[in-house]
């Protein structure tokens, strides 16, 4: 499809297909990378700085209240995990993996979902080896 001859929209940097020109269906996303593949705190920062300056994926839900679900996918802190989590987290080194769940405040509901999770994780061949609650300022 050729290029629009139309004035670029107001939101837009360069000309687009008049087909995706409005799109918005994943506003917010943004790239950045440490070249050596190091982690770097510096890197974090930036990210974190760039969310902040996102208006909608920036946390920001529609009743301006809530976010969206915003964040940051970066590697798994295993050094740190093993540190605050160490029965846990240093089990099966080389073969793990990590899930990070909005779990139900309802004791049953949660128990329930527990379930369901356990019973998924072994449908795909995985065990689940523990739980961690994670502390929370709900202020």
């Amino acid at each position: 499809m050729p290029l629009s001859s139309s004035p670029l929209w107001p939101h837009c940097d360069s000309p687009a297909p008049e087909s995706v020109a409005g799109e918005r269906d994943a506003c917010g996303v943004g790239f950045l990378a440490q070249l050596s593949g190091n982690p770097s705190h510096e890197l974090l920062q930036q990210a974190l700085l760039g969310l902040s300056c996102m208006e909608h994926r920036g946390g920001c839900g529609g009743d301006s209240d809530s976010g969206d679900g915003a964040g940051i996918l970066c590697g798994i802190p295993w050094s740190y995990l093993e540190t605050v989590w160490p029965v846990c987290a240093s089990v099966a080194l080389e073969r793990r993996g990590l899930a990070m769940l909005f779990m139900p405040a309802d004791p049953d509901r949660l128990q329930q979902a527990h379930q369901l999770c356990e019973q998924a994780a072994r449908m795909l061949g995985l065990r689940s080896v523990c739980w961690r609650t994670v502390p929370v300022d709900p202020a």
